[in-house]
């Protein structure tokens, strides 16, 4: 009989198989993903947890400080965190799940924004109020302590319960205030202790109401800028923190560099130079001087080029001419006023030497001065006669003096040279001049018995003389002119008591001179000038 062959049991197809280690391979994806979330969940709770009992802990010390821990003091290895700061905390609380194995403290510090990310190192990130102290070892005023969710992806937030005002760290007081320059001024005051910044009020008055402005700086330090020429400036600080602004301190001033107005003197050394000075000027760099013939510097004739030194020469001026000067003083694009105008005139040189010539006629004496005056002034002439002042001016550069008969004069001049500004000195002449004029004599006497005669002189220069003579008051009279010396006798007649008198008149170019003569005489005597008796 037939026997059907067995049928042998069918396996898994390839594709049956794919399918089933598909499954598996999904079922095992899915139990490590619960895994790893369950895992991260667990890091995330012990995350939250170690935040809640740090700021449990923090809050501690505020209730035992009034101020929350420095960052340093946060942020130290080893023990020292649990058992100098927060005090009591079990150190696995502080060092973070995923945190390196040899981290003791996983609390980092920040003083702003945020380093922490989900993705990156695992710590606990301890945000204080921002200030030196507390980024450093002092103190803080407040916190925010962050740490990454794992689940959430987020970084999460807790922050103090409480914040300390910075107005209990105290007031700054300014140390330092000093204006540099014409806009600047350079301030400087104490620290705060958790002062992140510093704000600083400028204005024009000590009620802070004109002219205010504000900046902030984190330094104790600063210069102000755009300041205002020599302007009157109070200055006052005061702390900030993140929870606040501090107190104002005490105020001070001080004044932007200004440029006094220069003090110029004006000195006239010659005849054609002056010299101009002045003192120095606080801050000034340097100085222009201005030189003009009139007060108004419409004809200015020197515009100086800036110069440091304090002197100034102007050369090649006028003689006793007034020039007007002023200063500016400056630095940079500033300036002072001008100078109070001051004025010089520069001297005169007295004439060099010189002589008086002359020439004489008769009774007038004519005499000239030949001094020279230096150009642009005119010599003034100032004559003596006998040593008294006589006649003086421009004009009498050569003077007559007319003396009369029997008289004398010496002649001196003394010469300046003058503007209408100033004058010399005066210069005396070298030498002098003189005339003497004799004046006409006349004398009759006797000569012999009952004789009489007559004589007489005439100045230098008569052209003619006339001799009148006449006998009276006795028994004879006579007279008669004659042109030189006579004489007239009597012998017949006795001649009484009587008298004899000449006239004498000399004529010249200067016209007429007379002098006269007399004598008395008695009856036979010879004739004397005193009366006699005698008979004869």
């Amino acid at each position: 009989m037939y026997e059907p062959k067995s049928r042998l049991p069918k396996g898994f197809t390839l594709v049956e198989l794919v399918v089933v280690i598909a499954v598996i391979g999904i079922l095992a994806g899915i139990s490590i993903v619960g895994f790893s979330r369950y895992q991260a969940d667990t890091r995330d709770a012990r995350r939250s947890s170690s935040v809640i009992s740090i700021t449990e802990a923090l809050e501690k010390y505020y209730d035992v400080n009034g101020e929350y821990p420095s960052c340093s003091a946060l942020s130290a290895t080893g023990t020292n965190v649990s058992q100098a700061t927060l005090k009591g905390i079990n150190q696995s609380t502080l060092i973070a799940p995923q945190a390196s194995s040899s981290d003791t403290n996983s609390i980092k510090c920040t003083s702003s924004g945020s380093i922490l990310t989900s993705s990156g190192i695992d710590f606990f990130e301890y945000q204080g109020d921002g200030s030196p102290d507390c980024n450093g070892s002092g103190s803080c005023l407040q916190f925010t302590l962050k740490y990454k969710d794992e689940g959430s992806g987020t970084i999460k937030t807790i922050s103090s319960r409480r914040n300390t005002d910075i107005v209990t760290s105290g007031a700054t007081s300014i140390t330092s205030i000093t204006a540099i320059d014409f806009s600047q001024v350079n301030l400087s005051w104490s620290s705060v202790a958790n002062a992140s910044t510093y704000t600083i009020q400028r204005a024009t008055n000590a009620g802070f109401t004109t002219n205010l402005a504000s900046a902030t700086t984190a330094s104790t330090s600063t210069t102000i800028t755009g300041l205002s020429y020599g302007t009157l400036y109070y200055f006052r600080v005061a702390p900030n923190s993140q929870v606040g602004q501090g107190v104002w301190s005490a105020a001070s001033s001080t004044t932007t560099w200004s440029l006094s107005t220069p003090v110029g003197t004006a000195t006239p050394n010659s005849s054609s130079q002056i010299t101009f000075t002045w003192p120095a000027v606080t801050h000034a760099a340097s100085y222009s001087v201005q030189l003009a013939s009139d007060s108004g510097f419409t004809s200015i004739l020197y515009s100086g080029a800036p110069t440091t030194s304090g002197s100034l020469v102007s050369t090649g001026l006028t003689p006793g001419t007034p020039y007007y000067l002023r200063i500016i003083a400056a630095n940079g694009i500033y300036s002072s006023s001008w100078s109070s105008t001051v004025t010089a005139i520069t001297s005169i040189n007295a004439p060099g030497s010189y002589t008086i010539s002359s020439s004489s006629t008769y009774n007038t004496l004519t005499a000239t001065a030949n001094s020279v005056c230096a150009a642009g002034t005119t010599p003034s002439y100032q004559w003596y006669a006998n040593g008294s002042p006589w006649v003086n001016g421009t004009q009498y550069q050569t003077v007559g003096y007319t003396i009369g008969n029997g008289s004398s004069v010496t002649l001196t001049v003394t010469t300046i040279c003058i503007t209408a500004f100033a004058s010399s000195t005066g210069t005396g002449s070298s030498n002098s001049v003189s005339l003497t004029w004799a004046a006409p004599t006349a004398s009759i006497d006797v000569v012999a018995y009952r004789t009489i005669a007559w004589s007489g002189t005439c100045p230098s220069g008569a052209t003619s003389a006339n001799f009148f003579w006449r006998l009276s008051g006795g028994a004879i009279t006579a007279s008669g002119n004659t042109g030189g010396n006579g004489s007239y006798s009597n012998t017949g007649t006795a001649w009484g008591d009587g008298g004899a008198n000449l006239t004498l008149t000399c004529y010249g170019p200067w016209g007429s001179l007379q002098a006269t003569g007399s004598a008395t005489y008695g009856p036979g005597c010879i004739p004397t000038i005193t009366k006699a008796q005698c008979y004869g």
